[in-house]
């Protein structure tokens, strides 16, 4: 189901007939792990690019360094120290499906096939990724360096006081232009074309 509703949204293509596949289709498993919390029910899908053989051919140069809290409670001390007087609130801007919001590069579609079983067929149906893999070790080092970059342009071009983990904008803004911010990072990533959950 999970599968279908990506689909629907354009993050995938398929489901392509096994004689239809390249020569050289490398295809990963995919399956759903159950991330219930409470009464809540979530099925998060993995992308096994491991048993595929996919991440070991992963090779990187150099990685992003991500702002742990201690780089948003360092951000947030300094702020006070600065401005004793003032109220400083924070608001975290989550991007959306993050990883669906970056597509495949062609170069890569012989390695981006993923096979989910089908209850209905009692068998795999074969679909290709449009969109990032989760489960890909290329994927988060890219989505890594795009969310960073993001943050940079966010902190150079509109001085927002912020900072990013993964997915995550932590913004922080004095009291009375904590509304302003939040609509200056809302618009900044509607121009560049993310969602984010609101």
């Amino acid at each position: 189901q999970k599968t279908l509703e990506e689909l629907e949204c354009g993050w995938l293509e398929g489901p392509i007939p096994l004689d239809e596949l390249p020569d050289d289709a490398v295809v990963s498993r995919r399956f759903g792990i159950n991330q219930s919390s409470g009464d809540v029910l979530k099925i998060r899908l993995i992308d096994d690019f491991s048993a595929s053989g996919v991440n070991d051919t992963v090779q990187v140069e150099s990685a992003t360094k991500l702002h742990t809290l201690d780089v948003a409670a360092a951000l947030y001390m300094e702020l006070l120290r600065a401005s004793p007087d003032q109220q400083w609130l924070g608001k975290t801007f989550d991007l959306s499906s993050a990883y669906r919001q970056l597509g495949i590069s062609p170069r890569s579609r012989w390695v981006s096939f993923v096979a989910v079983f089908d209850p209905e067929v009692k068998g795999p149906k074969v679909f290709a990724m449009r969109a990032l893999p989760f489960g890909a070790s290329n994927s988060v080092y890219s989505f890594l360096r795009v969310a960073h970059s993001l943050w940079w342009l966010g902190c150079k071009a509109l001085y927002l006081t912020w900072s990013n983990f993964f997915d995550d904008f932590i913004t922080l803004a004095r009291a009375g232009e904590a509304n302003l911010v939040s609509i200056v990072a809302q618009q900044f990533f509607k121009l560049l074309g993310w969602a984010i959950s609101l």
